[in-house]
């Protein structure tokens, strides 16, 4: 059977339109499945390492929350519409419980990567800088020297042995952690208080300088833990 060509070419351009068509129906379908989400706290873990969500069990009154509460009235956006009152931006002001539990709620979401802007929020108001204590207790695989009197002596004495070994002729002031009784007292055979102090003290810096480690990190696993 015959067509006229009129009917031929509207035929055709049906056919050519519905190839058409399915394709871009199909090519719809192919973008617009959902890409799999993930809660933003583990999220984080990964694209942000050098961060660390502040934990709800810890005061608004402690220092952190302080810090964190004050970044949020700095942003001068209120975007997440919380009650803010008299607050102050001077830092003092203790972190009030919606705030906390706001963050809480948002480090729990799910999103689909870091470009969401919910990330971006949490990670600037709900966060502190990671320190090297925070890796260490991690990690599961170290513990730290106890300090107290009397504990981890032969670990300490041996944490000590290792300090000197790489400070070896080192003048005053000149060792690595710049210890302050380390002319008079460096050949002392038990760990000097000033180093156990000097390991709590490093334990509780930044662990990152930007992306990278810093090199305390490797020295606090030296010097200041053993394996558990």
């Amino acid at each position: 059977m015959s067509f006229p060509l009129t009917t031929k070419v509207a035929l055709g351009s049906l056919a050519s339109c519905s190839v058409v068509g399915g394709g871009i129906l199909m090519g719809s379908n192919f973008f617009g499945k959902d890409q799999e989400k993930t809660s933003l706290s583990s999220l984080m873990k990964t694209k942000n390492p050098e961060k660390r969500l502040i934990s709800r069990s810890v005061s608004g009154s402690d220092a952190t929350w302080k810090a964190a509460w004050k970044r949020y009235l700095d942003s001068n956006s209120n975007v997440w519409a919380l009650t803010i009152g008299t607050a102050k931006k001077d830092g003092n002001d203790e972190a009030p419980a919606a705030f906390l539990n706001k963050c809480a709620e948002n480090s729990d979401a799910l999103i689909e990567n870091e470009r969401d802007p919910l990330y971006s929020q949490v990670l600037s108001y709900c966060t502190r800088d990671t320190l090297i204590k925070d890796l260490i207790s991690e990690s599961g695989s170290r513990r730290f020297l106890d300090g107290t009197s009397g504990k981890d002596t032969a670990e300490w004495k041996a944490a000590w042995e290792a300090y000197k070994s790489k400070n070896t002729n080192k003048e005053d002031k000149q060792d690595k952690w710049s210890l302050s009784d380390w002319k008079d007292k460096h050949s002392q055979g038990e760990a000097l208080d000033s180093f156990k102090n000097k390991c709590t003290e490093k334990s509780s810096i930044n662990a990152y300088s930007q992306s990278s480690l810093v090199e305390d990190y490797g020295l606090v696993l030296d010097w200041c833990t053993i394996k558990v």
